[in-house]
């Protein structure tokens, strides 16, 4: 997968959006992950950090959203 610079595109995250009945612990999240870049999540307690992480690895399911990875790769 490739993004309109030409690079690797690793992990996608489109209008991604979590919520606990009327808490909205995040809400359209479009971020882009490339190959050869280093990552952090970084946050305050209870913002959302971990729950993020565990819907990009299908651990969860996001309200609204998609997350678009080649189904041959895997998070860890």
């Amino acid at each position: 997968m490739y993004n309109v610079k030409g690079d690797v595109t690793m992990l996608k995250i489109l209008n991604l959006s979590l919520r606990y009945g009327k808490r909205i612990l995040f809400e359209n999240v479009n971020l882009e992950f490339t190959e050869g870049n280093c990552y952090g999540v970084i946050g305050a307690n209870g913002a959302g950090k971990s729950t993020l992480l565990k819907i990009l690895t299908g651990q969860i399911e996001s309200t609204t959203g998609e997350v678009i990875k080649d189904r041959n790769d895997r998070i860890s």
